[in-house]
């Protein structure tokens, strides 16, 4: 693998600088608003969550790794990118069920290996309509799938979840539209993408807070 080779595959990209990225380096900020908003809402609690401030440090890696990649894009700094996101989905998923289901240790990581390999499974069906997007797909549904879920006891948390969901699906649309909109938009939409990605990580997060705050969770309880 060629460590250093310049790999392009953003429409705002012009040559093989630094800043040639501008708004897709600079709009990754988004995400360590995201981290130090989290932390906020922690300390105006009173609580030392230690999960979500861990996952407050998963989204500003993710922030980081997202920048290194628009301002140096190579293999390793893709990767770096890929896997910062991927710890995040599955952190975020293995902690939300937990919370929401009172699953257990086990039972959770039975579940989470679940929606992994459900991730991938939905990622071969959707490549040939989605193209590298469509390894959001499996995370996208599962907030619908987790809202039904819960639906019949709490109607409240169901909904929004539901409404994380909707965020989610705007992302992923800009995400889809940065190659088809270049020729008239020469920026792309790719910024989107990062902006309301922190705005998704946000909104779970403060759901991932309010569920350990309902615990228990009365399977016979609704609200």
């Amino acid at each position: 693998m060629d460590s250093i080779r310049i790999v392009s595959q953003y429409c705002e990209r012009f040559d093989g600088s630094f800043w040639a990225e501008p708004a897709n380096a600079i709009s990754n900020f988004a995400f360590f608003m995201t981290a130090a908003g989290i932390l906020w809402v922690l300390r105006y609690k009173g609580r030392r969550d230690l999960p979500v401030i861990g996952l407050s440090a998963l989204i500003a890696c993710v922030g980081v790794a997202s920048f290194l990649f628009h301002t140096r894009p190579t293999p390793i700094t893709g990767a770096l990118d890929v896997l910062s996101i991927t710890l995040f989905i599955l952190a975020v998923f293995f902690v939300a069920i937990m919370r929401l289901f009172a699953l257990g240790m086990a039972g959770t990581g039975l579940v989470t290996a679940g929606f992994l390999g459900f991730c991938l499974m939905i990622s071969r069906i959707l490549g040939p309509t989605m193209g590298i997007s469509t390894i959001y797909a499996g995370p996208l549904l599962s907030l619908f799938a987790i809202a039904t879920a819960i639906a019949p006891r709490n109607r409240k948390l169901a909904f929004h979840f539901v409404m994380t969901g909707l965020m989610f699906t705007l992302s992923v649309s800009f995400r889809i539209m940065d190659q088809p909109v270049c020729s008239w938009f020469p920026i792309g939409t790719h910024f989107m993408w990062h902006v309301l990605n922190a705005v998704v990580a946000y909104m779970l997060l403060r759901l991932v807070i309010h569920a350990q705050e309902l615990r228990p969770f009365a399977p016979g309880h609704q609200t």
